[in-house]
C-alpha cells in the first residue's frame, strides 16, 4: 500500500510534534497527526522539500560510476581501435609488397670520353662529318642511342653515343670554322683528324712535317668530290657564265647583269668567309690575279648564304653541291671547253671546271687507333654511300654511259677516232690523273685503282674488256703529246695488271678533247689524264 510520510509541526501541544517523529499515513486518508489531529508537514519528493542527505549521496556516486564507464569504455574502444590500427600498419609495414615504394635513387652520371676531334672545312663538317661520325659510334661502339650536342658556336657540334652496359658516353668533337683551321688545329695538337675542301699548301706541309709527310698516302685521304656551284636567284634568266665573266663580277669590273647579258639590274655580290676551303678553291681556280672586292658579303655558313641568294633577286653565290637548295645553277666555261653543270658524272671524272677533292688530314703514327679505323670507314664503301647520302659525290666505280652530244658543244668539234673508241662503251666515272711532272699516280688515283679491281670481281662485269684512253696537254707537237698520253695509259696498264687486272687495249690521243684550258698550269694537269671505259 502506498504511504504518505509527513510531521507534526504543532510543537509544545503535540508529542510526536517535540520529538519530530515522522508519521506514516496510507494514501486516501486523512493526511493528519493521529495524536493532536494537527496537518501534517508531507516529506519526502515534495516540492520545496529536502531529500535525505545518504540517498543522494548514494545517486550521485551512481552518476560519476555511470560517466566514468563510459569514459572508459570509450578509453578502451578507442585504444583498442588504435592498437588494432597499429598492429595492422605492422603487419603491412613487414610486407614489401604492399608498402610504399620510394622512387628510386637516380643511376649515376655515365662517364664521357671524347675519343675524336675533327677540324676544318664547313662543306664537310656541316653535314657529312657529322652522319659518319654516328655510323662509327655505331659500328665500333656499339652504342645504344646517338644524340647530337651544339656546342658553343653554330659550326661546332658534338656526336654522343651512350653505352648503356658501360655507363658511359663516347663523343666525337666536330668543329668547321674552315679548311685553314684544319691544320693549325693539328699544328696546335687540337685536332686528329683535319678536313680541308682544297689541297694542303706547302707552307702548311711544312709547318706539319713533324707530324709526317702530308702529302704522301698514307696522310692525305681523299673523302670524297664536289663541285663549286655558282647560283643565282631562280628569277635570273642568266644561263651561263665565262670563268672571266664571274671574275669580273667578284673583282668588281661587272656591277649590273646587263654587263654579263643579262637584265639590267644591280649584282649583289655573296661569297664565303676567309677561312673556308670552298673560298680558297675559287680564288685559286677563278680568280687570277685578281681580288675579291671588300663589298662581297662574307658568310661562314654555306646555308645561310645559299638562303640568302634565295631571296636576293640580284644575287649571285657560289657554294658546294650539297648548299644549292631552290636556286639556279648556271653552267660555266672556257674560251676552249664546253660549258658544264656540276653534276654526278662531270664532278667524279673531274672534267666540271671547279670540280673539287675534299680531303681528311691525318699523322703518320698516332696512338689514338680510333683515327685509323675513321679513316677506314670513311673511305669504305658503307662511308662512301654516306657522302653521296650528304649531297656531295662519292667515289665508286659503277660505270655510267656519257652524253657525248656535250662535246659538239661550244665550237668543240667531235673527234672521230675518240667517238669511234668509246661507241656503245661505258665510262668509269673517275680518271686516273698523276703526281705533278710524273707518270706516278697521285692518292686518289691509288684508290680508285683498288675500287676498279673490286667492281671487275662482280660477275656482271667479269666478261667486259677494259680500255684506257691517255690524254696529255697541248705544249710541245702533237706527235709527242701522242707519244706521252700513250705512255700514261701504259703506265696505268701496268699497275692494273699488277691487280690482277686484265686490259683489252690503250689508246693516245694526244692533246685532243681538252676538259680545260691548257692556257694554265693548272688547266694543263687537268688535261694530263687516262680515262677508263667497258666494252662488252
Amino acid at each position: 500500500m502506498a504511504m504518505r510520510k509527513g510531521k507534526c509541526t504543532n510543537f509544545g501541544n503535540c508529542k510526536k510534534a517535540d520529538t519530530r517523529e515522522e508519521i506514516l499515513v496510507s494514501v486516501g486518508l486523512d493526511f493528519i497527526c493521529p495524536e493532536c489531529a494537527s496537518p501534517l508537514t508531507e516529506i519526502g519528493n515534495k516540492e520545496g522539500s529536502k531529500l535525505p542527505v545518504i540517498p543522494l549521496i548514494i545517486a550521485g556516486l551512481v552518476i560519476l560510476l555511470g560517466i566514468g564507464g563510459f569514459v572508459g569504455w570509450q578509453f578502451f574502444k578507442n585504444k583498442s581501435g588504435n592498437k588494432a590500427q597499429n598492429q595492422q600498419a605492422l603487419t603491412q609495414t613487414n610486407q614489401p609488397a604492399q608498402q610504399p615504394v620510394a622512387p628510386p635513387p637516380p643511376p649515376p652520371k655515365p662517364t664521357k670520353e671524347v675519343i675524336l676531334t675533327l677540324s676544318g672545312s664547313n662543306t664537310i663538317g656541316a653535314k657529312l662529318a657529322p652522319e659518319l661520325a654516328k655510323a662509327y659510334l655505331k659500328k665500333e661502339f656499339l652504342v645504344n642511342d646517338i644524340k647530337t650536342e651544339q656546342g658553343k658556336e653554330p659550326v661546332e657540334v658534338s656526336i654522343i653515343g651512350s653505352k648503356t652496359s658501360e655507363n658511359k658516353e663516347y663523343a666525337i668533337e666536330i668543329r668547321a670554322h674552315g679548311s685553314t683551321t684544319a691544320f693549325t688545329s693539328l699544328e696546335e695538337r687540337k685536332a686528329d683528324i683535319g678536313m680541308a675542301s682544297r689541297r694542303i699548301k706547302n707552307d702548311e706541309v711544312i709547318k706539319l712535317s713533324s707530324l709526317g709527310d702530308m702529302k704522301s698516302f698514307s696522310n692525305e685521304h681523299i673523302l670524297g668530290l664536289d663541285g663549286i656551284a655558282i647560283i643565282v636567284n631562280p628569277s635570273n634568266p642568266i644561263e651561263k657564265l665565262s670563268v672571266e665573266q664571274i671574275r669580273d663580277i667578284y673583282s668588281g669590273k661587272i656591277t649590273d647583269w646587263s654587263q654579263a647579258g643579262g637584265l639590267k639590274s644591280p649584282v649583289t655580290v655573296y661569297r664565303r668567309d676567309n677561312n673556308s676551303g670552298t673560298y680558297d678553291t675559287f680564288k685559286h681556280l677563278l680568280m687570277d690575279k685578281d681580288k675579291v672586292s671588300p663589298n662581297a658579303l662574307a658568310f661562314e655558313d654555306s646555308k645561310e648564304l645559299s638562303t640568302k641568294v634565295t631571296n636576293d633577286p640580284t644575287a649571285i653565290g657560289f657554294i658546294g653541291l650539297p648548299y644549292i637548295l631552290n636556286n639556279k645553277v648556271v653552267k660555266v666555261y672556257k674560251a676552249k671547253s664546253i660549258a658544264l653543270k656540276p653534276n654526278k658524272l662531270t664532278v667524279k671524272t673531274e672534267d666540271y671546271l671547279l670540280s673539287r677533292r675534299l680531303y681528311l688530314y691525318t699523322p703518320t703514327s698516332s696512338s689514338n687507333q680510333n683515327i685509323r679505323k675513321f679513316i677506314e670507314l670513311a673511305l669504305s664503301k658503307e662511308g662512301q654511300d654516306i657522302v653521296e647520302n650528304s649531297g656531295l659525290i662519292g667515289q665508286t666505280a659503277e660505270p655510267i654511259k656519257p652524253d657525248l652530244t656535250l662535246i659538239t658543244k661550244e665550237n668543240i668539234q667531235p673527234k672521230s677516232e675518240y667517238s669511234k673508241i668509246t661507241q656503245n662503251a661505258q665510262q668509269i666515272p673517275f680518271n686516273i690523273r698523276f703526281n705533278s711532272g710524273s707518270f706516278e699516280l697521285d692518292n686518289k688515283a691509288r684508290r680508285d685503282v683498288g675500287r676498279l679491281v673490286a667492281l671487275m670481281t662482280k660477275s656482271e662485269y667479269a666478261n667486259k674488256k677494259i680500255i684506257l684512253i691517255g690524254f696529255a696537254d697541248n705544249v710541245g707537237s702533237s706527235h709527242t703529246n701522242i707519244k706521252l698520253s700513250k705512255e700514261r695509259a701504259d703506265s696505268v696498264k701496268k699497275d692494273f695488271t699488277e691487280e690482277g687486272i686484265n686490259i683489252y687495249t690503250t689508246y693516245g690521243l694526244g692533246q685532243e678533247f681538252p676538259v680545260d684550258s691548257n692556257d694554265t698550269e693548272d688547266g694543263r694537269e687537268k688535261n694530263r689524264r687516262v680515262e677508263i671505259w667497258l666494252q662488252d
